[in-house]
């Protein structure tokens, strides 16, 4: 894999973990309406930043389809779930239990032998 490919691959990782991070963190309070749900578009940092990051992860995931061949870029993007499950543990404090912290390694294992030329 390229080294453009690799960062391109990257970006769009760390802009779905960061996405997927401020959308939950946007929606600690229950949406009561379809009005209530555009009110919160429009006056809530989270949620826009949250928007922001998913439609440039959008640019960054068709590029790097075009650099990476879809059967490596598209299992290496399941690092986006260790990811999110990290970050929801550390930034927002949801606890992570012994069998999802073995389901983690399992994907960055996979993750790994999807690096090893063989």
């Amino acid at each position: 894999m390229n080294p453009l490919g690799v960062t391109t691959l990257t970006a769009a990782i760390l802009l779905e973990i960061c996405g997927q991070l401020c959308m939950k963190r946007a929606m600690s309070q229950p949406v009561e309406s379809f009005r209530d749900a555009l009110r919160r578009v429009c006056t809530n940092h989270w949620l826009q930043v949250g928007i922001s990051a998913f439609l440039i992860e959008a640019v960054f995931w068709t590029w790097t389809l075009y650099l990476v061949p879809l059967n490596i870029a598209f299992p290496m993007g399941s690092l986006c779930f260790a990811g999110v499950a990290v970050g929801a543990a550390y930034f927002l404090h949801e606890p992570i239990s012994r069998i999802r912290w073995l389901g983690i390694a399992m994907i960055l294992l996979g993750v790994v032998l999807l690096g090893v030329r063989l």
